[in-house]
């Protein structure tokens, strides 16, 4: 099957949410993981800044920073780390 550009755009998005695997999302998705794995190579190369946003939800019961590599490599680190303070000011 092949996909447009807004749709691989969108899949992308909805993997980068998502928080699973690639094998995971794939499965769910009914997607391969070799396309998949394409797109992100592809997304990496093309995209102007490497860093993403990251989002911190204000009510979570142990807040964490999540950081992602395209890829989908992601380092949690937990807020109770006294450098998430200084770590959130750079990133802002």
């Amino acid at each position: 099957m092949r996909y447009s550009m807004e749709q691989r755009s969108r899949i992308l998005d909805q993997f980068h949410q998502s928080g699973q695997s690639i094998k995971a999302f794939c499965a769910d998705k009914e997607l391969k993981e070799s396309t998949l794995s394409y797109w992100l190579r592809n997304q990496c190369r093309s995209t102007s800044s490497k860093f993403r946003e990251i989002v911190m939800p204000s009510a979570a019961p142990h807040p964490h920073i999540i950081i992602e590599y395209p890829g989908g490599i992601k380092i949690h680190i937990p807020a109770a780390l006294s450098e998430v303070g200084m770590l959130l000011a750079l990133v802002r």
